[in-house]
């Protein structure tokens, strides 16, 4: 309870650096030339951290629908909330209010977009286009900076998805492309 209650005004150090402790107690127990990280929603904020901040770490990642730029999510998320809590550490529940410079900037401080130029892993980013929560600027972003530098990433987009890629059809692929994708990266 105590660890959960400090992370906001923390997410993008704390919770990375809790994955990279689990991570490093798990030495010699792993190929290190075979190691992938995949996450969805706040599991793929952290995935795109993980590939930035230790690309030395990791040879693939897998993104489901991942807030990459909290700051440009902000206004265009239905949980505006979780953006200021989680990058801040407070927030008016009662009250909505725009966000200042001050606070814009601590929310993209803990974006994951500002290590993309670090990230040397190969990636896949799944993506639904009718998600609400996460939209899909934030996955396409990521793929642009990434594909800007001539990196190894590709991305699939479900237009009749959201949030959860959860449609059947959806579901099905999604997992088939991860598990191809990391077949072929992991060998």
């Amino acid at each position: 309870k105590e660890y959960l209650e400090a992370l906001p005004g923390n997410i993008g150090r704390m919770d990375v650096d809790d994955c990279m402790l689990a991570l490093s107690s798990t030495a010699g127990e792993y190929d290190p030339n075979r190691v992938a990280v995949c996450g969805g929603s706040h599991g793929g904020f952290l995935a795109c951290h993980l590939v930035g901040q230790f690309p030395d770490k990791f040879k693939a990642g897998v993104m489901r629908n991942p807030v990459t730029d909290v700051s440009a999510m902000y206004a265009v998320t239905d949980i505006p909330d979780w953006c200021w809590y989680e990058a801040v550490g407070d927030y008016d529940f009662d009250t909505y209010k725009p966000a200042s410079k001050e606070v814009m900037n601590a929310m993209f401080d803990c974006s994951p977009l500002q290590h993309s130029k670090n990230v040397t892993a190969s990636c896949l980013l799944c993506l639904g286009a009718k998600d609400l929560r996460v939209p899909v600027s934030q996955g396409l972003a990521y793929y642009h900076a990434l594909k800007g530098r001539g990196h190894d990433v590709k991305c699939k987009l479900y237009p009749e998805d959201c949030h959860p890629l959860a449609e059947v059809e959806t579901e099905f692929d999604h997992w088939c492309e991860v598990g191809e994708f990391l077949k072929a990266k992991l060998r």
